[in-house]
């Protein structure tokens, strides 16, 4: 009996925390004024690693499961070096279209940048390419906007890319819920 208990507490039951992986950059493309480009980042962490939020779960079943996946680097955090984060919000996997609800947000600092997503190349009214594929329980993709609006102030527009390119940036999640 002693030995069962002692087993019993030793396993680990805890599903592990989310891993989001991805290098972007908020710059001047298309339509914003001749801005400065903001940092580069470069994002390779787990959920509460140096100071870093991040969260992925799916809902639904079969070709309505939905992703919503997130990383969050909070002003207070000298680890990870400011205040940003970036959010892809409701959607679609399974699929070649991220759905007609998928949004993605990007913050740096006080600023964040809101767009409607497409499978496309980006337009006005969707300025996020959103291409996203499942591979055994992993989700990877590429994301591309061009004249992403800020959420407060619609006139400054920033684009976001791979770092120092015009070419799409590429993320890698895993241990997202219900995956």
């Amino acid at each position: 009996m002693l030995a069962a208990v002692a087993v019993v507490g030793c396993t680990n039951t805890d599903d592990p925390p989310p891993f989001f992986d991805m290098d972007y950059q908020v710059r001047c493309k298309g339509d914003c004024n001749n801005a400065f480009d903001d940092k580069a980042r470069t994002i390779s962490h787990l959920d509460a690693e140096d100071g870093y939020s991040v969260s992925c779960n799916v809902s639904g079943a079969g070709s309505e499961r939905v992703m919503n996946a997130s990383f969050h680097c909070p002003g207070d955090s000298a680890d990870c070096g400011g205040d940003y984060s970036f959010e892809l919000a409701n959607v679609f996997i399974g699929g070649n279209d991220p759905g007609a609800v998928c949004r993605v947000y990007v913050a740096e600092g006080a600023n964040i940048y809101e767009g409607e997503c497409t499978a496309t190349d980006p337009s006005a009214d969707k300025p996020c390419q959103v291409i996203i594929e499942e591979d055994g329980g992993d989700v990877s993709g590429t994301v591309m906007c061009v004249n992403i609006p800020n959420a407060v102030n619609q006139s400054q527009r920033r684009g976001v890319f791979s770092p120092g390119s015009e070419s799409a940036a590429v993320f890698h999640i895993m241990n997202c819920t219900e995956l």
